[in-house]
């Protein structure tokens, strides 16, 4: 359970004010088991203070503040004019530091993705009450935003409290009245250990802990009928020389029919991220096309697709690639959306045209929605694997439903159900409740949340 109280300015006040809105914190969590003896509960609580040129947070566990989350932000820019400000703290980090991460693509097939989007810099944001908890940093960003050729140019540098040094420069340019080109480029030192890869393999070579380089560009391009975006990373490597990792993902879109389409490779397989961990994915293979259909009179959509995924893992038999494939429908009416899917994932495909079935893992997904003030929605999934080898059927069963109601009160409500099963009966199970009251005044919003959680076994 949670509770926020807010008290914040009236949506009018003029940019003069110094004073923004302060936002005070306290929440819990109660995660329970059936036995009821094996329980976890956490208390925690902060504030934030707002205010025209600093933003400063503090969130900490209860009832002795531990596990303190602090960050704090200053900018220059109302009496100096320059789009500059200094972070510091737990901060978050993310965007084109991610990608130093996990620089492979998104690892599912989804029959009605999203379009390509665009490249991004470092974006480093302030902790919340609900973020992990992250190593002290402090940050420099630098955002400018112009109407002529120059869109935006964004930097950023990080340095934090382990020496890791990170920086990148984002620039996008206007190259028609519907499209755009962007650049970025991100560099960096990390630290690199085997202490954080307690999962590899035995054969695994071993290195010495010490700082390493990692660094890559990207390149984007958005229009009415094109999409692309293109990344590519390169990384010092601890056994000698450097690797690299390159991925491309496209989007064409001719009238109602959508195609996405998307690679990635990897130099070797001895990659360690920035995150000090192997990179798993040697190559991949994604493509997605998309079909819409509309009805005489506008009011009914229906918009189909299909994906296939093909990948090939730095553990496995490189003449195998291991596939998921999915193919799911939309309808869209005036008043409610409808999805339905059905995916496959887990089998291999080799390079001699056969394939092993067995172990894969088939599932269904509904999902009902409906537009109106209320937002109702549910879902409801069931997965299953056959029997294969020495296991026996498995299966897992979701649901989850939603509502929103709205008003100067709005309520929020989220529920879920999951079931798993073995052979031909239910073997354990876990059962989510959540809700958010606020109460929105002319300068005070009040918010309270609420969430439980409760693990069952059904097997003695």
């Amino acid at each position: 359970m949670s509770v926020c109280y807010a008290l914040c300015p009236a949506e009018e006040i003029k940019d003069t004010q110094i004073f923004r809105g302060l936002e005070l914190y306290t929440g819990a969590s109660a995660k329970f088991k059936n036995d009821f003896e094996d329980s976890d509960c956490l208390m925690n609580a902060g504030f934030r203070a707002m205010f025209r040129d600093f933003d400063f947070r503090f969130y900490g566990k209860l009832p002795e503040f531990e596990k303190t989350k602090i960050g704090a932000l200053f900018s220059i820019e109302s009496f100096s004019g320059i789009p500059l400000d200094f972070r510091a703290g737990n901060l978050l980090i993310s965007g084109s530091a991610a990608k130093m991460n996990r620089p492979y693509l998104y690892s599912s097939a989804l029959p009605l993705a999203g379009n390509t989007g665009a490249v991004s810099g470092l974006t480093v944001t302030l902790p919340s009450a609900a973020s992990t908890q992250k190593p002290y940093s402090a940050a420099a960003v630098y955002k400018y935003s112009g109407r002529g050729l120059l869109g935006k140019l964004h930097s950023a540098a990080v340095y934090d409290e382990n020496s890791c040094f990170t920086a990148s420069a984002l620039a996008s340019f206007r190259t028609g009245k519907r499209s755009q080109l962007s650049v970025s480029a991100t560099a960096g030192r990390f630290i690199l250990s085997n202490s954080s890869c307690q999962t590899w393999v035995s054969d695994t070579k071993m290195f010495p802990e010490n700082y390493f380089l990692c660094g890559n560009t990207g390149l984007s391009f958005s229009s009415p009928i094109y999409k692309a975006r293109f990344m590519t990373n390169i990384y010092e490597s601890p056994f000698g020389g450097a690797d690299f990792t390159f991925s491309a993902e496209n989007t064409v879109k001719i009238k109602q029919f959508t195609l996405n389409a998307a690679a990635f490779a990897a130099s070797s397989q001895e990659i360690i991220t920035a995150d000090s961990k192997k990179l798993g994915t040697l190559m991949q293979i994604k493509i997605n096309p998309q079909y819409t259909f509309f009805s005489a009179g506008g009011g009914i959509r229906i918009r189909t697709g299909a994906a296939f995924l093909a990948e090939q893992k730095t553990s496995s038999d490189t003449d195998c690639a291991l596939c998921k494939a999915s193919l799911g429908a939309e309808l869209r009416l005036q008043q409610a959306i409808s999805r339905i899917s059905f995916s496959a994932a887990g089998f291999t495909l080799s390079t001699d045209g056969g394939g092993d079935f067995d172990s894969s893992k088939y599932s269904a997904l509904l999902t009902y929605s409906f537009i109106s003030k209320l937002r109702p929605t549910a879902a409801v999934s069931f997965a299953f694997t056959p029997p294969h080898d020495s296991k026996d059927f498995s299966s897992e069963t979701k649901c989850r439903f939603s509502l929103r109601l709205p008003g100067k009160s709005p309520l929020s409500i989220y529920s879920s159900l999951s079931l798993t099963g073995s052979d031909s009966s239910i073997t354990k199970g876990n059962a989510k409740l959540s809700a958010n009251w606020k109460l929105n005044c002319r300068k005070v919003r009040w918010s309270a949340a609420a969430a439980v959680q409760f693990d069952f076994s059904l097997i003695n």
